[in-house]
């Protein structure tokens, strides 16, 4: 069967700088491969993608997608793309990116049993944008591979906030975004690119994330964020204009231990973030543990903050 000459060019140019691929022509067209294994193709003036069978169904959904069917039945896990799909240069390379997420991550699985360098990279990406709003929740788990926050008691579900966070799996890099499973119409705001990651009702399937993928998530973490603050599950953040600490969690493992975690969410904002950052600046071990057995014997007393007498708004009506 012949192929369309001119998209295998594109192919080629889009490809031109990545190592280890090679083109071979099959009875239908012509496959490209990425250490052996095909990620996508040209059949006739069709671009063909192997995208795997976890995002096939949200793929099939993007415009001018549909399933691979040149035999008579459809082959799970692989897409024809029509030419309106991939008419600029962008948006070819989004699809060529999918076919290599899939193959890569599914080799490097194979051959170490563990998470590939681009899992790692992507989890560290995804951490570091859930991380930068741990200073209001609790950092459940920290490790190499998985990073949770929780939150406090919600009377309206009766149970403690699991906000979410971001797992490397063995086929994928999760993030999890509970708000968007609590408040739907948060779904409104995605694009359809962000929209295609998705995995049931809150979970976010990443292989790899460019900037631009990466700038939306951003934006939802922190639009769901905001949106637990309006409806008072998560304290107002403060007006005034200073950068927002992260907790460490030997700090959120202290106040824990000694039962001081509501008293330190019931705090102003600003308190909160200043007794983290005044922890964080330590450069000493032992500065560090003598200012956060302040700040823990000055929530335990809850008339002091950083050696000055204080009284909360609701202890002074």
């Amino acid at each position: 069967m012949a192929f369309d000459e001119r998209l295998a060019l594109r192919v080629r140019t889009a490809l031109q700088s990545r190592a280890n691929v090679s083109e071979k022509k099959m009875f239908a067209g012509l496959a490209f491969m990425l250490d052996g294994k095909m990620f996508c193709g040209i059949v006739g003036d069709d671009l063909m993608v192997r995208v795997g069978p976890e995002r096939y169904n949200a793929c099939l959904e993007l415009p001018h997608a549909r399933k691979m069917d040149f035999t008579g039945k459809p082959m799970k896990g692989y897409v024809f793309v029509a030419p309106p799909g991939r008419r600029t240069a962008k948006a070819l390379q989004r699809w060529i990116d999918r076919g290599l997420d899939f193959v890569a991550g599914t080799d490097a699985a194979t051959k170490t049993g563990g998470p590939s360098p681009a899992f790692a990279e992507t989890f560290v990406k995804l951490k570091r944008v859930v991380s930068a709003h741990a200073g209001f929740l609790d950092v459940q788990t920290d490790s190499a591979t998985e990073y949770v926050l929780t939150g406090p008691m919600m009377p309206r579900w009766k149970k403690e906030l699991w906000f979410g966070g971001v797992k490397i799996g063995k086929s994928y890099v999760s993030l999890h975004v509970m708000p968007v499973y609590m408040f739907p119409d948060l779904l409104e705001t995605l694009s359809p690119e962000l929209r295609s990651r998705m995995q049931g009702k809150s979970c976010f399937n990443f292989k790899r994330i460019e900037p631009a993928l990466l700038a939306q998530v951003e934006s939802l973490i922190a639009t769901s964020i905001e949106r637990l603050r309006t409806e008072g599950i998560l304290p107002m953040q403060s007006t005034l204009s200073r950068p927002l600490h992260v907790m460490d969690k030997s700090v959120n493992a202290a106040l824990k231990k000694r039962g001081l975690m509501e008293a330190f969410r019931a705090r102003p904002p600003y308190q909160q973030n200043d007794y983290v950052g005044w922890i964080n600046r330590a450069k000493r071990p032992e500065t560090k543990k003598k200012r956060l057995g302040q700040m823990l014997d000055e929530l335990e007393s809850g008339d002091r903050y950083m050696k000055m007498k204080w009284r909360s708004s609701a202890r002074r009506k």
